[in-house]
């Protein structure tokens, strides 16, 4: 099976990427787009095809088909329509089965395409698939058909449970279908048709109805709907029109959790918080400095967990301020004397199975979250110290402001990591890694297509302005 799955990634990786005619017209690009598909069948794109496959997820896709589907969802609405044509000669062709005993069809990931690109105009077919489409739509197109229908109009009608998909994109709707498995897909249909003709008439309200569900839902006492609805509304879906009320409520929560009788288990209400309480305060990090103003609850369950919780300064890192970088630098020699004792012992590794090796993480992560909001890289921790007790008394803007320079010469030498702070720091700076770097680039790892220019900061320098929620320096528009 191995040696299977080594000749599949082979396979992927050896195929040449294509660069896309952007004249192509939006039908001349969904030919390509099948063309594309047919060609990569011969090495497994497992997810061409409506059927249950238990290939590993890990096969690298395919570079031309990679390449088109980039290009289609960079046209966003202009080509749904052409997608939607397609779709329709699509749902209703039966293939004979590969080589491999998979059917190809196109259905599961055109739907996925029409819902990252998120027309509502998608819907009306996503729904005739899930009603079967004459007959002609198996189970597995109705189940893409479900999935799409739940993220375009953001409501489910069965209900929603943490990390269970589509929990991210899709609220439980207050009137939830319990059916049994033979009428399932056709209560479903019936439920979303009579939606769409009545509440959910108007496209154009469909985020309204859904910030208004999940205001309702962080309201609740319902914490595993609490939980869903705060991660509908996370910062990186751009659906929030109240990130304070939403953060306020998730700090208010996290602050009545108290610890179990376990290192890493926490209660509310007497009750085991449902999910871990890491996922609660991540997502509160998410929300960056906006979140300052609840950092003392950060803190709590930080030094409720020890120095050696690395996750949690992670995302202290993301939130930074005084009262942070105040604790950062608190448990740094504490941290590093830990470390100093294991690489006596001869145990130097960041990823040890061993849980002492945890420390190298905890110290690598508390080193990220000063170097981040000092705006740099340093070599050492005597530099870190000397920073901050010239800058203990400044700004964040300031410690940010204050070493532009030495960050984009860091970048420019390609310094380790330093990529990624400078991707946070400028993020319209072009040519910095959009993702960690590491030693090497691997699957899922990419860099910017625009090379990085060092005159760049020098140019743009009066354009810049401080985003507070976010920490960084953005080009005034």
């Amino acid at each position: 099976m191995l040696g299977i799955c080594a000749l599949l990634c082979a396979c992927a990786a050896s195929a040449d990427p294509i660069a896309v005619n952007a004249e192509l017209t939006d039908a001349e690009l969904i030919q390509e787009y099948e063309a594309a598909g047919l060609a990569a069948n011969g090495i497994l794109v497992s997810h061409l095809t409506d059927e249950y496959c238990h290939y590993p997820a890990f096969i690298d896709p395919d570079p031309r088909l990679e390449t088109v589907q980039a290009e289609i969802r960079q046209r966003g609405s202009r080509v749904v329509p052409a997608l939607i044509a397609f779709l329709e000669q699509e749902v209703p062709k039966e293939r004979e089965k590969e080589k491999n005993g998979l059917t190809l069809s196109f259905v599961s990931d055109v739907l996925q395409l029409l819902t990252q690109i998120g027309d509502p105009r998608a819907a009306p077919i996503a729904l005739r698939i899930l009603e079967g489409w004459d007959g002609k739509a198996n189970e597995h197109k109705q189940r893409a058909a479900l999935g799409a229908l739940q993220r375009l109009t953001y409501f489910s009608f069965r209900k929603i449970k943490p990390h269970v998909v589509p929990y991210q994109d899709s609220l439980e709707h207050p009137e939830v279908v319990d059916v049994g498995h033979s009428s399932y897909y056709e209560a479903m249909a019936k439920r979303y048709r009579e939606w769409m003709e009545g509440e959910g008439k108007e496209p154009s309200q469909w985020i309204e109805l859904a910030r208004k569900r999940a205001r309702q839902l962080l309201a609740s006492e319902d914490f595993e709907q609490v939980y869903c609805a705060a991660t509908f509304l996370r910062p990186s879906a751009g659906r929030d029109d109240n990130p304070d009320a939403t953060l306020a409520r998730l700090a208010e929560i996290v602050g009545q959790m108290k610890k179990g009788n376990k290192p890493h288990r926490y209660e509310l209400a007497g009750k085991p918080v449902p999910v871990s309480y890491a996922n609660w305060t991540g997502m509160i990090a998410e929300y960056g400095p906006r979140a300052r103003p609840y950092a003392a609850t950060l803190l709590r369950i930080q030094k409720e967990q020890g120095m050696n919780n690395w996750s949690g300064y992670a995302q202290l890192r993301k939130i930074g301020g005084l009262e942070i970088l105040t604790f950062l630098f608190e448990v740094l020699p504490k941290v590093t004397a830990e470390v100093s004792i294991l690489e006596a012992k001869g145990l130097r590794s960041f990823t040890s199975d061993d849980p002492r090796g945890w420390w190298f993480d905890s110290q690598r992560e508390v080193r990220f979250g000063i170097d981040r909001w000092a705006g740099r890289m340093f070599d050492s921790d005597a530099e870190r110290e000397a920073w901050w007790k010239e800058n203990k008394t400044k700004s964040p803007e300031e410690w940010l402001a204050a070493n532009l320079d030495v960050l984009n010469e860091q970048v420019a030498s390609n310094k380790r990591w330093v990529r990624a702070f400078a991707h946070e720091i400028l993020p319209d700076m072009p040519g910095c890694a959009m993702e960690w770097e590491g030693e090497k680039v691997g699957i899922g790892k990419r860099r910017d297509a625009e090379p990085f220019r060092i005159e760049w900061l020098d140019e743009h320098r009066k354009e810049l302005r401080y985003d507070a929620n976010a920490g960084c320096f953005r080009l005034a528009h």
